[in-house]
């Protein structure tokens, strides 16, 4: 399964209301991703694993999500790829919703600069090359 075809299934079952049985996607398809060894994929469904978790305050399902996540990336040294910046936004976001502030802190501030790095404006440059007025 590619990550599109994973989000358009999962959107299928928000569409339909059915929480329940989106959980199970979430859990199903990471175990299917482990099994198939892509990590990309594993990424994709763990950053909506913790999407989900947030939403219906489900702490344990979560922070493990968060770790498996960080794990993930420390392991296989995505820390440099442009798309953490985005993961490691939502990771805060989790942990702030279960109250581990100076943890989520230290992930947006990580953020935070991934994405300032990244950035079409940075270097005070945007796309087509103008200069940014401070």
């Amino acid at each position: 399964m590619t990550g599109q075809e994973f989000l358009e299934q999962l959107d299928s079952f928000y569409r339909k209301d059915a929480l329940e049985e989106a959980k199970d996607f979430l859990q199903k398809t990471y175990a299917e991703a482990v099994g198939m060894e892509d990590v990309s994929l594993q990424l994709t469904v763990l950053n909506e694993m913790m999407s989900y978790a947030g939403t219906m305050g489900e702490e344990e399902l979560g922070m493990a999500a968060v770790t498996e996540c960080g794990r993930l990336i420390e392991a296989y040294g995505l820390q440099d790829n442009a798309a953490i910046g985005t993961i490691w936004g939502n990771m805060a976001t989790v942990l702030s919703r279960f109250d581990k502030i100076q943890e989520a802190l230290a992930y947006y501030q990580m953020a935070k600069e991934k994405l300032d790095k990244n950035s079409p404006c940075a270097k005070d440059k945007c796309k087509n090359g103008e200069k940014i007025e401070k």
